[in-house]
């Protein structure tokens, strides 16, 4: 340790005197730089330490001597021993070198002058210049060599470490009197420093600095000291305690405020060991008095050293910032964010030799808002950036020379972009031209600096803070799995695209690294967060470009406030991902409209039912599929422009394929159908066949055409199948094809499956068919029928699969495979099975044929005759409607069935098919109110609000009571009659004279002749008013079943009474009630056709009421009410017989009775159901049934609800086999039959099936063989029939009792021997 020397210790030895002597020599210097000018005292001040008076004492700036001066005033009290010396404190951080130098004025008061420098530990130096032996002059103190020599405190090591600054000026007083004096300093002065400072950490306790300090601080800038990290020492950040922040000051001589002949680099050296987009941020104090802050710089994870540089254009240093100019911040997202470790700063001045940039950014309208941004290719974090005027006129100061890259940019315009080179002096540029509505999308090009145009890239929401990098020669972005930054999210200029469903290209340039995948998920129609497209990597390790369509875009800023994110898969364990550039772009939309229609020009068809196909040949995902209407005609709306493969494809037709470009204009097309039925595969209709089959196309053999499919047998089982294929499931059809063999050895042949598919392209049940084939054959046709009858309802499309089963052997081939509707296939039905033109209701008629053919659609009479023709020789082909209103002339057609026939007429053949439509214009007869009682003309009195109507229609209707009051007229009830006609309604009564009646409505809404007129008086304060009477005609107590159990009499007594109620059956008493009611009340007496003695027999009983009040006697009610608890017979089932096989959905059928209202049926596959319909009448439709064996139950209601045995039967539904000629399903019922006139058993119903068409005839023969009824039935089509018998003989006699027999015959002229039925029948008496 070296000792500082005071006056007090006065032995100085001869050398040290030399070596004093050569330091005091005032030996003039070159100017350096002016450490202080004095043109402020505000850098010093007089201490305390070394025992002045600081109260007495004092520093000012004054004039002195011709120069700016220091003015020192000091008192130094009395110290009779030890150190005394005035200290004059620097309170600057200034370096300094040698020489350094001062100018001083002395004042003879011949103490010696010393100063004393300070290191980066706080170790101080003290150098003596010499005594102020002199006044009147200023001298010029130097100290040429600022070597250690004596010190103390610091590290006290004796080296100066991190730089040398100003502590202090002493005048050394020693011990002595009380003293006191001036003296002047002027222009301190340095060595000046070059163009660079820096700052070094290097120790936990200094700094090594040449010019660029740290400002120690205790709080947000309290960083911690690393001694070794990656070879290095560093400080190093730590936000998790609140410590953000590096605090710097530039050495006020170095810089300070502002400098306009220079722009500022700031290097800062920092450990580069994670991947984020939060590298150093500096934050400034800038021109205007701002704190300003630049781009983040970067993460690379190259777990090394490594530089961000940053440029500084508007600084203005003056120790601003908590005494600092500038700091450096470890993350903007403070204590959430990653401390920052940094080894090394470096300032540097970069001369701008007056450099500036001007220009003028045009476009459409005002360019006021519009951005220009300067981007140096070395200073990618700090772009220089200016908001132009309206005018669009920008200049861009204060520029270092060099290469730059200009961006403007303005929402709702394209961005622009230019590379300008900087020179010395202006620099003026050509107009920037502003495109204005972004007519090629939206884009961000990013990387470490991103440049969009109406793509916005947002880096500071939640997971989605990728890395910025370089990347394969590429700038880009990449996720960050590591700390869990998965996403970019993005966000499109509201200008361009905003809340608005539409289609949008998202294109995007990606690094193909490894082999995991990205996808988009985007703000949609249904969801803010819909998971889009995923693209998988193939590590091809190079830069690719794929575009993406999102079909149903709605970019409204709800997903995190942006539109859409790029994923990398933060639900799955992958790599990262790479991207450099993303652009948004709107897809116009068009409609594509056209028609359909058949190639024959002798019988042009536009055809309806046809599948329209349209996909795009780029995006695999954006497809469109219709069927053509009425008329052939179809629309496609909002079909992005591009480039789409088009396909037509209707059953009985080959299909039609094109490529189709749609522009903007939109498209109408015409396409013709031609080439019936071809399934072949020249045309791509079998794109489907299992992973190892072995189909392919052969062109070297082929039944026609050019080639055919060849398969070759396997030990697994191998298919192929067509793609979906339009069908009508009012036609059938016709599956036909070739096949040919060489040594094939499945004995089973092959398998042919049809599969039905719904509109919802959800598979229905499968149909499968065998096919045998032998060893080696030629070219063999099969051929499979298609019912379309039998189809579900909702079948729309079908699909054909060919299948060769497992262990197959040898070749097989398949050609000419065609679907063709069956010729004389021809469909005609109502949608209802009556209506009431009346009413202005009208029937669609429904009608379709297999082929094209002119259609005639013609209604007719009962008798034949000819009411209207609704179509009349149109060409069609598949299905259509028309609308008929069963009207002529405007007046509605009397009542009647009507028969509607369709005749299609082709080449190949002349069809007609009809269906039956009931007109009704007739409402229920007039209802008949059995309750109250009245006379015509007569006013009955009642005392209650409400009032009981019942009464009788003579079918099941809807009835509605109508009131009259003071001539208002308003529906006072309504409801339904039982299955037998009866009713009961409640009416609110008006006080005063009410006109009631009753009107009844049957399905069709036809109304009845309204009921008589009751007229009733409604006074509350009379004494009894009209008795309500419940099941006054009819009751069946037996079943109790809640249907007519009891006769209920109730009324209101508005007074003491007493009540009689009596039953009489002819003279005799059966039953009788008093009662002694002694205040107002409501009566009600009950009586269920019951005495002490049990249940009464079936009969017509005679009821009376009467009330005594007073003197008077009233007999309000007498009625005759009958008792039945008979139930009907159970019904005879006639059709289908018992157990009996039919091929469609029969019209159940039974024997009518006479004591039944109604039926209840009960149709259920396999098991009843619990619910029955109810059927007025002895036959019942029901819908459209599946192939399977069925239940059927009818039990009769009589018209008090007791109900008879139920009739049960079953009968199972089958497909038609039309492969050979046969009668089959031949039954007779009921066998033996009756037909004597009493209603059992009356007629014979003869049921059988047909296999192909016909002509039918009955023969009826007694046992000596003659005949006695013959029937021709006629030419009959394939399917169910029968005939009923009333056992009558030709003449129209009834046969006479006995055994018949029954002989039913059918010919084919195909075939030669007809198909005969023959059956015994006993006729009873």
């Amino acid at each position: 340790m070296r000792v500082f020397t005071t006056h007090s210790q006065r032995a100085i030895s001869f050398c040290a005197l030399s070596w004093l002597c050569l330091l005091f020599l005032v030996i003039p210097i070159a100017e350096g730089r002016i450490v202080d000018d004095f043109s402020s005292a505000d850098n010093w001040e007089i201490v305390s330490e070394g025992g002045a008076d600081t109260a007495s004492s004092s520093v000012e700036v004054v004039s002195y001597g011709e120069r700016q001066a220091l003015k020192i005033n000091y008192r130094m009290p009395a110290k009779p021993s030890g150190s005394r010396y005035l200290t004059v404190a620097y309170k600057r951080s200034t370096l300094i070198s040698a020489p350094f130098s001062f100018y001083v004025w002395g004042n003879n008061c011949n103490k010696a002058l010393r100063f004393r420098g300070r290191d980066q530990s706080g170790e101080k130096f003290q150098y003596t210049w010499g005594d102020l032996n002199w006044t009147g002059q200023w001298r010029q103190a130097v100290f040429n060599d600022l070597s250690p020599g004596e010190s103390f405190g610091g590290n006290n090591n004796d080296v100066i470490d991190g730089g040398l600054s100003i502590d202090c000026i002493i005048l050394d007083f020693g011990a002595g009197e009380e003293t006191s004096g001036t003296f002047y300093l002027a222009q301190m002065e340095a060595p000046d420093f070059s163009d660079t400072i820096s700052l070094e950490f290097t120790n936990a306790a200094w700094d090594t600095s040449t010019g660029l300090f740290r400002v120690p601080s205790t709080g947000d800038g309290a960083a911690d000291f690393i001694q070794d990290l990656g070879g290095e020492t560093a400080l190093k950040t730590n936000v998790a305690s609140g410590k953000h922040y590096i605090y710097f000051d530039v050495d006020d001589t170095f810089l300070y405020a502002q400098d306009p002949g220079h722009v500022l680099e700031v290097e800062i050296e920092y450990y580069d060991d994670k991947l984020s987009i939060w590298g150093p941020i500096i934050e400034y104090w800038a021109a205007g008095g701002s704190l300003r802050k630049t781009s983040p710089s970067e993460y690379m994870r190259g777990n090394s050293w490594r530089r961000a540089k940053f440029l500084l254009q508007d600084f203005e240093f003056t120790n601003m910032i908590n005494g600092a100019d500038f700091r450096i911040l470890a993350d903007n997202r403070y204590s959430a964010g990653a401390n920052m470790a940094v080894h090394l700063v470096t300032v540097r001045k970069v001369p701008v030799a007056s450099a500036s940039l001007t220009g003028k950014i045009v476009g459409d309208g005002s360019m006021a808002g519009t951005q220009a941004a300067l981007y140096h290719a070395d200073y990618p974090f700090s772009p220089l950036t200016v908001t132009v005027g309206s005018d669009g006129a920008f200049a861009i100061p204060k520029l270092a020379p060099g290469s730059y890259r200009l961006v403007a940019s303005k929402s709702g315009f394209e961005t622009s972009q230019r590379e300008v080179e900087i020179l010395p002096g202006q620099n003026n540029i050509p107009d920037v031209r502003l495109s204005s509505g972004h007519s090629d999308g939206v884009w961000i090009k990013m990387g470490q600096y991103n440049v969009s145009s109406g793509l916005n890239f947002s880096s500071y929401v939640g997971e989605g803070i990728p890395a910025i990098g370089m990347f394969a020669g590429e700038d880009c972005r990449r996720s960050n799995r590591a700390v869990r930054n998965f996403f970019l999210f993005f966000n499109v200029d509201d200008n361009y695209l905003f809340d608005q469903v539409g289609i949008v290209d998202v294109t995007v340039t990606y690094f193909d690294l490894g082999t995991g995948g990205w996808r988009i998920d985007y703000d949609s129609k249904d969801n803010s967060w819909k998971v889009g497209p995923t693209i998988t990597k193939t590590n091809t390790q190079t830069w690719k470009t794929v575009t993406i369509r999102l079909p149903d875009a709605r970019f409204a800023n709800r997903a995190n406030g942006g539109d859409f994110r790029l994923n990398a898969k933060w639900d799955s364990n992958e790599d990262d991902d790479y991207f450099s550039f993303v652009k948004i772009k709107k897809v116009p939309t068009v409609t594509v409209s056209g028609t359909i229609k058949n190639a024959n020009p002798q019988l042009p068809v536009f055809l309806q039912g046809a599948m329209i196909t349209m996909r795009n040949t780029t995006y695999g995902s954006t497809n469109y599929k219709v069927v053509s209407g009425p008329g052939g005609s179809f629309s496609i709306p909002d079909v992005p422009v591009g480039e789409y493969r088009l396909e037509v494809a209707l059953g009985g037709f080959s299909a039609y394929r094109t490529l189709l470009q749609v522009t903007e204009s939109g498209e109408s097309l015409q396409v013709e159908l031609s080439a019936e039925g071809e399934l072949g595969f020249e045309a791509d209709l079998w794109p489907n066949m299992a992973s190892d089959a072995s189909f392919a196309i052969d062109q070297t053999t082929s039944h026609s055409g050019q080639s055919s499919l060849k398969a070759v047998g396997k030990a697994s089982e191998q298919w192929t199948s067509t793609t979906w294929i339009p069908v009508d499931t009012k036609l059938d059809y016709e599956l036909s094809f070739w096949v040919k063999t060489e040594g094939f050895s499945q004995a089973g042949g092959i398998v042919v499956n049809v599969q039905p598919i719904n509109v919802n392209d959800q598979a229905l049940d499968w149909i499968t068919t065998s096919v045998a084939t032998v060893n080696t054959q030629d070219w063999t046709q099969y051929l499979i029928p298609i019912e379309g009858g039998k189809l579900k309802p909702d079948t729309d499309t079908m699909k054909f699969y060919f299948r060769i089963p497992s262990g197959a052997a040898g070749t097989i081939w398949f050609d000419d495979v065609r679907l063709l509707p069956v010729t004389n296939s021809a469909t005609v039905a109502g949608d209802k099975a009556s209506f009431s033109p009346r009413l202005d209701q009208t029937v669609a008629i429904e009608y379709a044929v297999a082929s094209s053919a002119l259609t005639t659609v013609e209604v007719l009479t009962s008798t034949g005759d000819s009411v209207r023709t609704l179509v009349n020789r149109q060409p069609l082909r598949g299905g259509a409607t028309v609308s008929w209103d069963g009207k002529e002339a405007g007046a509605p057609l009397a009542d009647g069935v009507y028969t509607v026939r369709l005749e299609a007429v082709n080449d190949a053949a002349t069809v007609e098919t009809q269906c039956q439509v009931t007109v009704d214009n007739t409402g229920p007869a007039r209802p008949a109110l059995t309750y109250p009682q009245w006379e015509d003309a007569e006013t009955l009195e009642h005392n209650q609000e409400l009032l009981a109507l019942a009464g009788k229609v003579n079918e099941e209707s809807t009835v509605k009571a109508f009131r009259s009051f003071d001539g208002n007229i308003v529906e006072a009830a309504s409801g339904n009659t039982d299955p037998a006609g009866s009713f009961q309604l409640t009416v609110a009564l008006l006080e005063g004279v009410n006109k009631l009646w009753v009107v009844a409505y049957d399905k069709l809404g036809n109304p009845s002749e309204s009921s008589r007129e009751l007229t009733v008086d409604y006074d509350p304060q009379r004494t009894i008013g009209i008795v309500n009477v419940l099941n006054g005609d009819l009751i069946s107590p037996q079943d109790g079943n809640g249907v007519r159990d009891a006769l209920v009499v109730s009324f209101h007594l508005l007074t003491a009474a007493t009540v009689d109620f009596s039953v009489r059956q002819g003279d005799k008493l059966v039953d009788q009630r008093q009662l002694a009611i002694e205040q107002e009340q409501d009566v009600q007496i009950s009586w269920n056709g019951t005495t002490e003695a049990g249940l009464l027999p079936d009969g017509d009983y005679d009821y009376q009421l009467s009330v005594a009040s007073g003197q008077s006697q009233l007999v309000p009610l007498s009625g005759r009410v009958r008792i039945d608890n008979t139930p009907p017979q159970a019904p005879l089932l006639m059709y289908p017989a018992a157990a009996a096989k039919v091929t469609g959905t029969p019209t159940l059928e039974w024997e009518q009775l006479h004591d039944a209202a109604y039926f209840l049926v009960a149709l259920g596959k396999g098991e009843l159901p619990q619910a029955a319909e109810i059927v007025h009448g002895a036959t019942f439709k029901p819908a459209a049934l599946e192939s399977g064996q069925y239940s059927w139950q009818v039990t009769a209601v009589d018209e008090a609800g007791n109900h008879s045995l139920p009739a049960e039967s079953s009968f199972s539904l089958t497909a038609l086999q039309t492969d050979k000629f046969a009668l089959v399903n031949a039954a007779i019922a009921p066998n033996p039959f009756t037909p004597n006139g009493d209603g059992r058993r009356e007629r014979l119903l003869i049921s059988y099936t047909l296999q192909q068409e016909a002509e039918v005839k009955l023969w009826i023969y007694n046992l000596s063989g003659k005949l006695v009824r013959a029937v021709e039935l006629g030419q009959q089509a394939s399917g169910d029939h029968f005939i009923s018998w009333d056992g009558t003989d030709r003449a129209g006699v009834k046969v006479s009792a006995g055994t018949y027999l029954l002989r039913l015959v059918a010919t084919n002229p195909n075939y030669g021997a007809p198909a005969v039925v023959q059956r015994p029948l006993l006729v009873i008496k």
